[in-house]
C-alpha cells in the first residue's frame, strides 16, 4: 500500500488530514481523523491536475539546472 505521505488542513477544522496524492488523483476519498470530513479530487480534475504537477516538476528541474551553470 502506498504511503500517506501528504498532509491537507481539514477545510472544517484544519486538523492535518494525511493522503498520498496518487491515490487521491485515482479517486480515493480520505477523512480527517478529527472531524470526519472528506477530502477527495473533483470528478474529471485528475487529469488537469497531472498536467500541473508536471509543468510544475518541469520548473523545478529547469531551476535546478540554471543554479548549477
Amino acid at each position: 500500500m502506498d504511503s500517506l505521505d501528504k498532509l491537507i488542513p481539514c477545510p472544517i477544522c484544519r486538523t492535518p488530514i494525511p493522503f498520498n496524492l496518487e491515490q487521491l488523483l485515482r479517486g480515493t476519498s480520505f477523512y480527517c481523523p478529527q472531524c470526519g470530513s472528506r477530502i477527495s479530487m473533483p470528478t474529471g480534475t485528475s487529469e488537469k491536475v497531472r498536467e500541473a504537477l508536471e509543468k510544475l516538476e518541469n520548473l523545478r528541474q529547469n531551476q535546478g539546472e540554471n543554479k548549477i551553470s
